[in-house]
């Protein structure tokens, strides 16, 4: 029995887990494992560790493309 859910980057689903849809192209956030994300826009692609980071990273990113 599971002592709780797995996060959605956890599951090893193929294909990005979070995604932001913008003007100018969608920003992705795909899971590396061990707490690394590659956040990709049109453009774009940083490697970071945590998902707070990758989310933050997403944001900004969005920003810039909208």
């Amino acid at each position: 029995m599971r002592d709780r859910e797995p996060e959605p980057w956890e599951s090893g689903a193929p294909g990005p887990f979070l995604w932001i849809e913008t003007a100018h192209g969608n920003v992705e956030v795909w899971a590396l494992g061990e707490d690394r994300f590659t956040v990709k826009a049109p453009g774009n692609e940083q490697i970071v560790v945590g998902f707070e980071e990758a989310q933050r990273t997403a944001g900004e990113l969005a920003q810039r493309l909208d």
